[in-house]
């Protein structure tokens, strides 16, 4: 997903406008028509409009990830949300 037309795409400026939330990389993501590959992991690195000051990343198979993509915005928003703001608390302590 590194080098796809996501980057620029209408669905991720909608997910940002939506969400706040901007995920901006995506490593070891592979198409996968076959599901061989939901216990791959995949790294995802994003931003956080209500955390701007740091740039996050956190790392799940990549079945949980297109499971929360199918999500709804909101439980979208929640999951990014809550690994923000737990690395903002970690760096005040």
């Amino acid at each position: 997903m590194n080098n796809s037309d996501f980057e620029t795409s209408g669905i991720r400026k909608m997910i940002i406008k939506i969400t706040g939330i901007d995920i901006f990389k995506i490593e070891q993501y592979e198409i996968d028509m076959l599901n061989e590959k939901e216990h791959h992991p995949v790294i995802i690195h994003f931003t956080s409009a209500s955390y701007p000051d740091l740039a996050y990343q956190t790392a799940m198979t990549q079945a949980e990830f297109n499971r929360l993509c199918e999500s709804d915005l909101t439980r979208f928003k929640a999951y990014f949300e809550k690994i923000a703001l737990n690395a903002n608390e970690d760096q005040r302590l």
